[in-house]
């Protein structure tokens, strides 16, 4: 065996070794790093002077077993289903008026999810504890609404309580109109007034934050939400509503 031989051999050896230490992941990002890896080799053995092509049967016979061990791990991987998002079936994508009707029926304490407060309770930890009032009211969850019959306006989501009045404006890619922001704080500021609720709240849900029109207003990442979402699914008592939660948070925090 030759000098180069034996190097892409440790090589290769000291790269499986790497890959069964590896903790379970989905077969599609384990192979993604394993090529990634192999580029990594391959542009150190030219930078130190190695001939690649003098071992073509060693290189031949490493990737043969290599994809031999690949094979039932694919299979198995296929069989449970760990790569299963619904919320990705559902083709959500980027729409930001699918996303908003998904994330309504989280927050809907008459939602089918059966979890009552516990999501709505979860996005307001991580965005509207200073506020000075609670979601423990909650009635109701809509999207869509032109809450002052300006159809210029309309706002992703809101809730509504018992003496509180909150909209959340949803944002992905797109970008904000101008003075949108301040539009919707005043729109939800009226909106309360108008019906004698004492509080009232906008929630700015983006991947990035901007400049915010008032004291009232809070800026909350998808990341963010993901994650309160997450910490609350651990109380659900119910595997499938723990399974949609966690897909949903794995959607929504890619949206970056």
């Amino acid at each position: 065996m030759t000098m180069s031989e034996a190097a892409l051999t440790d090589n290769l050896q000291a790269l499986f070794s790497k890959m069964q230490a590896l903790e379970p992941a989905p077969i599609t990002h384990r192979l993604a790093r394993f090529f990634e890896d192999w580029r990594s080799l391959q542009r150190a053995s030219v930078s130190n002077g190695m001939e690649t092509a003098v071992a073509p049967v060693a290189d031949a016979d490493a990737l043969r077993c290599m994809f031999e061990r690949l094979r039932p791990l694919l299979d198995q991987n296929h069989r449970s289903a760990a790569d299963l998002n619904i919320w990705a079936v559902s083709r959500l994508g980027t729409d930001e008026i699918r996303t908003s009707a998904v994330l309504a029926w989280f927050l809907d304490p008459s939602g089918s999810h059966g979890e009552g407060r516990l999501f709505a309770d979860a996005l307001w930890s991580a965005v509207g504890a200073d506020l000075g009032f609670n979601l423990r009211n909650l009635r109701r969850t809509a999207t869509e609404v032109c809450p002052l019959a300006d159809a210029a306006d309309r706002v992703d989501v809101v809730l509504e309580g018992d003496d509180f009045a909150v909209f959340i404006e949803v944002k992905i890619y797109a970008g904000l109109q101008p003075a949108q922001l301040e539009r919707y704080a005043a729109a939800a500021e009226r909106s309360a007034s108008l019906r004698d609720k004492a509080h009232a709240a906008l929630i700015y849900l983006a991947p990035y934050p901007t400049r915010l029109p008032s004291e009232r207003c809070r800026w909350l990442s998808w990341r963010s939400l993901a994650r309160a979402f997450r910490l609350a699914a651990e109380k659900s008592g119910t595997p499938f509503v723990r399974q949609a939660t966690d897909q949903f948070a794995q959607h929504i925090e890619r949206l970056r």
